[in-house]
């Protein structure tokens, strides 16, 4: 599955609002090494399982953020950003979604909206750079779990 996410052609910008930004200030060098340190830990998640395969398709929606501020939470935003999503993941075709979700919050989300675990990986033991992360962050950010869903 690696090799066809990567395959395609990405803004770099993208890599920003992951959490990268917020963990502080960073030479150059170790902004790389943390960019480096992230799409290692997203491989080894992506290699547990390839989504494509596992629900038999060629392409799918991939929902790739889901965050909303501090303040504004438990407000509903976040499950109304999702559902506006899906409903347009289903008018454009798409027979299912993916996303990675990191948080225990939006976990709980995908949960409540039908998404299945396909693979997990806890950033602890996996991501080389655990100890830049955080403890406010890392308190609710214990674990990636790859999700999908027909839509």
């Amino acid at each position: 599955m690696w090799n066809q996410i990567m395959d395609r052609d990405f803004d770099t910008e993208w890599v920003g609002p992951t959490g990268l930004r917020g963990y502080g200030s960073y030479t150059e060098e170790e902004h790389l090494q943390q960019i480096d340190a992230y799409f290692e830990f997203w491989k080894v998640l992506s290699d547990r399982e390839n989504f494509f395969d596992h629900f038999k398709v060629n392409e799918v929606f991939y929902l790739i953020f889901l965050s909303v501020l501090k303040e504004y939470r438990h407000r509903g935003i976040a499950s109304k950003l999702m559902s506006k999503s899906l409903e347009i993941a289903k008018e454009l075709g798409y027979k299912v979604a993916f996303s990675n979700f990191t948080s225990k919050y939006s976990y709980s989300i995908a949960c409540s909206m039908g998404f299945t675990p396909i693979a997990e990986l806890d950033y602890k033991t996996h991501y080389r750079n655990y100890s830049t992360i955080p403890k406010e962050i890392a308190e609710i950010h214990d674990k990636v779990v790859a999700m999908g869903k027909r839509l």
